[in-house]
């Protein structure tokens, strides 16, 4: 028969033996040596702790990546305003009927090169933006809560699952 296990330290324990393996006792106290040591398993994490570090490499990543977007989408707004401001100025010669100077040239082709700009940096903004939502959701702190509930209802039974992301 066994003694109980003594615990060392954290990750290990010792098992006493007093029967099956004689053991050397000690000439003051009389007591077991231990006979085999054990590495104990890591206590599981409790339910709802992150997995991961705080901060890993992808969820830093991709908020760099949103925050890259969403100045990008800021730049776009600018040059499309910009782009009507100078659209304006260009309409109001037309619609005074007035003559069409070199300014004018210079403005509408400003207004254009403006629109374009602004274009591709709402396209390439909202890729940066969604990209860097998807990093950042690949690299959230995991959670290894996964709930599941069944309950009687008058009608049958309901089932609920309910897992954190």
């Amino acid at each position: 028969m066994s003694a109980p296990a003594t615990t060392l330290t954290p990750n290990t324990v010792a098992l006493m033996s007093t029967k099956d393996t004689p053991a050397p006792a000690t000439p003051s106290t009389g007591e077991a040596t231990p006979t085999q040591v054990l590495a104990a398993p890591e206590p599981p994490m409790p339910a709802g702790e992150p997995t991961q570090r705080p901060f890993p490499v992808l969820f830093v990543a991709g908020l760099a990546t949103a925050g890259v977007g969403a100045v990008l989408m800021g730049a776009g707004v600018y040059a499309g305003l910009h782009s009507q401001s100078l659209a304006n100025d260009v309409s109001q010669v037309s619609a005074q009927h007035g003559t069409w100077t070199a300014q004018d040239q210079s403005n509408y082709d400003s207004g254009k090169s403006s629109a374009t700009a602004a274009n591709v940096l709402y396209v390439t903004g909202a890729i940066a933006l969604a990209g860097g939502g998807v990093l950042t959701w690949l690299g959230w702190p995991r959670s290894q809560a996964v709930t599941a509930a069944v309950a009687p209802t008058p009608a049958g039974a309901s089932v609920a699952l309910v897992a954190l992301f």
